[in-house]
């Protein structure tokens, strides 16, 4: 309807400069046209002492549909917004590491002096298990796989490592003994 009024008022007034009580135009669509006013009675578009009430009207109506196209944009907008903090959230819930204290090393026989810290994360398709004070790592489908397979990794390492004198053992491994010695040890 807005295109059809902006037509009528086009054709009859192509240069926009004209009196509208003098070039509103008279085409059949024109002279058939009515429009509710703001106080609900009809201006008639054929009369051309009613043109300024309807160009009033259309900017009213004009003014009405932006507002409400840009609370439709705007609310989309949100929404994708929203959807891509939904996703990163998820995202950050699975890779989010856990931290696992480690106090027994059954069914080996290595007591746990202090709490060891496992960190798990899932990395790929996989658990990574962590002891990141003596570089130690394992990994497993499954985050219980992934801690049993690093206290099977610690054991290991400490077996290795108390066997050898601290002399044959360069720095990385002779901070990985101080470190293990300090966590665990043999029991009596």
């Amino acid at each position: 309807m807005l295109n059809l009024l902006r037509g009528c008022w086009e054709a009859g007034n192509p240069t926009r400069d004209a009196n509208p009580s003098e070039d509103w135009s008279e085409t059949a669509e024109c002279l058939e046209l009515q429009i509710e006013g703001d106080e609900g009675e009809y201006v008639d578009t054929t009369t051309p002492s009613d043109v300024k009430k309807v160009r009033q009207l259309l900017t009213v109506i004009d003014r009405d549909w932006r507002t409400r196209l840009q609370t439709v944009v705007s609310l989309e907008v949100f929404r994708k917004e929203l959807s891509i903090i939904n996703v990163r959230l998820v995202r950050l819930e699975q890779e989010a590491p856990l931290v696992i204290p480690i106090q027994s090393l059954a069914p080996e026989p290595y007591e746990v002096v202090k709490p060891l810290l496992a960190v798990v994360r899932m990395i790929d398709s996989e658990y990574v298990a962590s002891f990141v004070d003596a570089n130690i790592a394992s990994s497993g489908e499954t985050e219980d796989e992934a801690i049993l397979n690093l206290k099977d990794a610690i054991v290991s390492a400490f077996d290795v490592l108390s066997s050898a004198t601290n002399s044959e053992l360069g720095p990385g491994p002779l901070q990985q003994k101080r470190t293990l010695e300090e966590f665990i040890q043999r029991k009596l």
